[in-house]
């Protein structure tokens, strides 16, 4: 009784988020935690009132923050980045792709970065 109403809102959330574009979808995935923390506190705030409200409430979250996870690791996303070009004076704020983690062989974020600042660059 307290799984399947957290797993029905969870599926809600999710399948609103999928319907954004899918560009906006990726740059929400950069910031997944606080996006996790949103839902489950919106989950919270629905489910309010009883303990198994509040239970169904942390099924839900937890349910979501697994989609995440796996959206993130099967799509990929976009991180926010500071780029310094030499050619700039001041520092300015990018979105770089990130490859789902199953297309990264063992490529470090940071190397990744790296390498599509030079790309930039150029």
């Amino acid at each position: 009784m307290l799984l399947t109403p957290g797993f029905i809102v969870c599926a809600a959330f999710f399948i609103l988020l999928l319907k954004m574009r899918r560009n906006l979808f990726a740059k929400l995935l950069g910031f997944d935690i606080y996006l996790d923390i949103a839902a489950t506190v919106a989950m919270m705030t629905m489910f309010a009132g009883t303990y198994a409200g509040m239970m169904a409430a942390l099924v839900g979250g937890l349910a979501f923050s697994i989609l995440l996870i796996i959206a993130k690791y099967l799509m990929g996303y976009k991180k926010l980045v500071w780029v310094n070009d030499s050619d700039h004076v001041v520092p300015t704020l990018r979105w770089i792709d990130v490859k789902p983690g199953w297309r990264r062989k063992h490529e470090d974020l940071d190397d990744y970065i790296t390498q599509m600042e030079k790309e930039i660059k150029s």
